[in-house]
């Protein structure tokens, strides 16, 4: 498969087109062109693919639009079989073909060759190269699709590289004496780019080798007048040196091309090493520093910043006739020392009555140059200011390295994360992994390969996941491979990483540290006293954390809780803090510490004796927020679960940490009152089970009846529910009674619980267990007079009903959800809803089904549930009754989806045997579609099908 981008897009197999089906899905598979083998979001592809004229289903539609897609792209995939071509990731999609298959990145993979052999002198090899990548070039890249902006960038990119390779051919040409040539290739050149003078320059020289001086001359000229009528200016220095040497005959002019002599006022460092995994983030920058006066790339500590700098310097090169500058800031600490550091790597003469920034920027007034300056971060007021100075020299360009912005005008703060991190430990996804290929190719300069597919991939994915994917600390794990066993490296890096250390590595980047820890350490000495306390303290946090979770572990006299946000800015600000996307719409922003970092942070901690006040702190934070959730079904459940799911990696961390060192009754009670919420979600997975039995296992003497009991019930019900048996034949019988005998305020926590239970029970098939819970709710609801529980209770009730009389149920049914929804108690409507359409499938009353399925799942989706895979499959059979077998498996496509999360399988008898009918009824194309249709819609679009 070939995809054509540059001109009209377009998809070709085995040399036959593939036609797109409109223009969204032409949008489609442009965006996923331009990030390829990167996660598109989908946010992103809604706004590139619709605009503003997006509507509220545009998630469906997507959705529905990749399915289609798909398909063009990867026809021969077998029916239900993960797409290897478009693959579904988290928040978004992914294209994975090679970049080979594209012609844009084909062209830009063959930009970077022809940089290569113009640098090996190999003229044959860039004739060669330059001719087959012209080729590709068909018109403006994806011209045929609306543009809103988000494709300006690329197309632009794309558009430099065609100048590039066009002016590459064309001194090429005029170097092996081919004037002729050369002047042909000229014509389409000058026509769409009539404004560089580099091409002018190539034309008047292209005419004086070719024997016509005096249409050199003309040329001059020619180009003088255009510039003068539409841009108002004259032609540049280069132009001009041009036309005097044509006039005097110049003699070097036939054997010296103007490229060469560029070149050696080029002052940047060389590499031994390869960029790895970098390729895009040099092309974005580059693109960058066309449109903007001023770059800096931002990122954390050993992320590449400096390497990726020299990388996009050694790029644009030929577009900075007057130089390229490298100024290494690293060792200076005082502020007017810059601009004495600027002025000593320009060789700019002065005089003591001048300032080092008036010199600087009279130097650079009238030269076209781009100026590094490297390693900004603790002198950036400095830097910003000598930055401001050079406003009026507007041919100048500045690219800067820090861990921090300059803060000034016209910046682009260019944000360079760690390389990204392998998907999993299959060989296929540790190849295509940056990180991965970056630690091989490291390894392989000392002589070493390594088997992927074996241990030795779990090993090296290991060691990339311990460094977070940050380029130095892989480098630094790579370079002990001289020394030590992969095992032993993971082991090392494992306990602590930021012990990596490699004087010769690090000192190459400008610091004079030893290990990882000293460069963080550098750091964090840039720090204020609040922004310090807040960083150690973060480390009790896990992965992706909320700022509600930070305020709860870094307030403290020292750290009022108004200043906690100030405090986790300046981290960001520094890098030693990331600010990622909320997870859901309208959701919390999110922080992580990178794994390097959070090592540092922890070790201070422990150095400042705050680690047990700090996890004091976060434990207790966690009892008050799962303590303060939202009664079982009431209208504000969805609020208080989402809180609750916005910070389930910290709940659950903190949780574990405390049953690791022996759980209190806080602790127990705590997991306990997530139970009802995990249930009522349909999160009875594995994981959970795990959690549960955890702590099941850890309670004992020091422990109260009650919070055993309570311990008991949850873990027995959740091996019911899994159809596993409990500890004892009694045991979670006996739960069930302690808990009718709940202390004083935990009653209503007690009857939401034996709630749960009875559910999980019944689902389970422990018929004796469900309804003794289900009784113990009831009493509850008599006992504190209570509506909610009294509901609730019938509600389960008219469930466990199915069992015995199914149409009976259902008529109970019918009233109590008239007093749910009288009371205002979701849970319990669904309950009944549940009865209502298994009571219409055992009668097999389709459209009665049809209708109690569609308003269950609307009930779902108001209380924030997320997994409605047992209304989907009875869905799906109902459809069947109705004579709607498409329709059928798109719910049964959906349904399968959300049980293949939790690790289950199908909850109605007879539901495999209904879909091997329905594939006799459908053609297998038919099949296909609508289940993949299903698997990609929502469960709320789902509801009105």
């Amino acid at each position: 498969m070939q995809i054509h981008d540059l001109g009209s897009l377009w998809v070709e197999s085995d040399g036959v087109p593939l036609p797109l089906a409109d223009k969204h899905m032409a949008a489609a598979l442009s965006a996923l062109v331009v990030d390829l083998d990167q996660k598109v979001r989908s946010d992103v592809l809604i706004d590139a693919i619709w605009g503003e004229d997006q509507s509220r289903r545009a998630s469906a539609a997507l959705d529905t639009l990749m399915g289609r897609l798909r398909r063009v792209l990867d026809p021969e995939r077998s029916p239900r079989a993960t797409s290897t071509v478009l693959r579904t990731v988290e928040q978004g999609y992914r294209l994975t073909v090679p970049g080979e298959s594209v012609d844009s990145w084909a062209f830009s993979a063959a930009v970077r060759k022809i940089e290569a052999l113009r640098e090996s002198n190999d003229t044959s090899g860039v004739l060669a190269t330059t001719a087959a990548a012209l080729a590709l070039w068909r018109g403006r890249p994806y011209d045929d699709v609306a543009d809103d902006g988000w494709l300006q960038t690329s197309r632009a990119r794309l558009t430099e590289q065609h100048l590039s390779v066009q002016q590459s051919r064309v001194q090429v040409l005029l170097e092996v004496g081919q004037p002729e040539q050369a002047l042909a290739e000229l014509i389409p050149a000058l026509a769409e780019h009539p404004f560089v003078e580099r091409l002018w320059e190539c034309r008047m020289l292209g005419l004086y080798q070719a024997g016509r001086a005096s249409a050199a001359v003309e040329a001059y000229s020619e180009v003088a007048g255009l510039l003068d009528r539409e841009l108002g200016t004259t032609p540049g220095a280069g132009l001009q040196r041009l036309r005097q040497q044509v006039r005097q005959q110049d003699p070097t002019l036939a054997r010296a091309p103007q490229g060469r002599a560029r070149r050696e006022i080029l002052r940047i460092p060389r590499h031994r090493t390869s960029l790895v995994g970098r390729s895009q983030d040099v092309d974005t920058v580059g693109v960058l520093l066309q449109q903007h006066r001023l770059v800096s790339i931002i990122g954390p500590v050993g992320c590449g910043k400096t390497r990726l700098a020299t990388a996009v310097a050694e790029r644009v090169e030929p577009h900075f006739p007057d130089g390229v500058y490298f100024v290494d800031l690293s060792d200076v600490t005082e502020a007017p020392d810059v601009a004495d550091r600027i002025q000593e790597t320009l060789h700019i003469e002065g005089d003591s009555h001048q300032p080092s920034t008036q010199a600087v920027a009279g130097f650079l007034a009238e030269r076209t140059v781009l100026l590094v300056l490297d390693n900004c971060e603790q002198v950036h007021l400095a830097a910003a200011a000598l930055v401001e100075a050079l406003g009026n020299a507007q041919s100048v360009r500045i690219l800067t390295t820090s861990r921090r912005r300059l803060e000034v005008e016209d910046e682009y703060a260019y944000a360079l994360r760690p390389l990204g991190l392998p998907s999993s430990n299959d060989a296929a996804a540790l190849a295509v992994s940056p990180a991965v290929m970056l630690f091989t190719d490291r390894a392989a300069s000392h002589g070493m390969t390594f088997d992927l597919a074996g241990p030795q991939g779990a090993q090296i994915a290991r060691i990339c996941q311990a460094t977070d994917g940050l380029p130095l600390g892989i480098e630094l794990a790579a370079a002990r491979i001289r020394t030590f066993q992969l095992h032993e490296i993971v082991a090392a890096i494992r306990d602590d990483p930021t012990s990596l250390g490699d004087s010769t590595i690090l000192r190459s980047r400008g610091h004079d540290e030893s290990t990882l820890r000293d460069s963080i350490e550098w750091s964090h000495g840039l720090l204020t006293e609040q922004e310090q306390a807040a960083h150690r303290r973060l480390s009790v946090l896990p992965s992706r954390f909320t700022l509600e979770a930070a305020v709860a572990v870094c307030t403290d006299e020292l750290l009022p809780v108004d200043m906690v946000p100030n405090a986790l800015i300046g981290l960001a600000d520094h890098c030693l803090l990331e600010a990622t996307q909320p997870e859901r719409p309208d959701g919390p922003s999110l922080f992580r510490q990178l794994v390097p970092i959070r090592a540092h942070a922890a070790s201070k901690l422990t150095r400042a004796g705050e680690g047990d006040d700090t996890a004091a702190s976060l434990m207790q934070w966690v009892i008050d927020t799962v303590a303060a959730g939202p009664r079982m079904g009431q209208s504000d459940h969805g609020r208080g679960d989402q809180r609750l799911q916005d910070n389930r990696r910290t709940i659950t961390a903190a949780l574990e940490s405390a049953i690791a060192v022996g759980p209190t009754d806080e602790v127990v009670i705590t997991l306990c009152r997530l139970v009802p919420y995990w249930w009522l979600d349909g999160n009875l997975s594995p994981e959970t089970v795990r959690l549960i039995s955890t702590v099941a296992s850890t309670v004992g003497a020091a422990n109260s009846e009650f919070a055993v009991a309570a311990v008991t019930a949850a873990h027995g019900s959740f091996l019911a529910v899994n159809e596993q048996d409990s500890a004892g034949p009694d045991a979670l019988s006996q739960a069930i009674k302690q808990l009718l005998e709940a202390p004083a305020g935990l009653q209503v926590f007690a009857a939401e619980l034996l709630l749960a239970v009875a559910a999980a029970c019944w689902v389970g098939g422990d018929l004796a267990s469900a309804e003794s819970a289900a009784d113990g709710v009831a009493e509850y609801g008599e006992r504190l007079d209570d509506d909610h529980l009294r509901v609730l209770a019938r509600g389960v009730r008219c469930a466990m009903g199915l069992m015995v009389d199914p149409a009976h149920a259902g008529e109970i049914a019918q009233s109590v959800l008239l007093e749910s929804r009288k009371v205002g108690n979701t849970a319990a409507a669904i309950m009944c809803l549940h009865t209502l359409y298994m009571s219409a499938l055992f009668a097999q009353d389709g459209p009665a089904g049809l209708r109690w399925t569609a308003e269950a799942i609307r009930c779902q989706q108001d209380i924030g549930q997320r997994n409605a895979a047992a209304t989907l499959e009875a869905r799906g059979s109902l459809f069947i009754i109705s004579a709607y077998p498409r329709d059928a498996v798109r719910c049964y496509g959906a349904a399968y989806l959300q049980y293949s999360r939790l690790g289950r399988s199908w909850q109605l008898p007879g539901t495999e045997a209904l879909i091997e009918t329905i594939r006799g009824r459908l053609s297998r194309k038919e099949f296909d579609e609508a289940w993949t249709s299903g698997e990609r819609l929502a469960a709320s679009d789902l509801a009105w099908v």
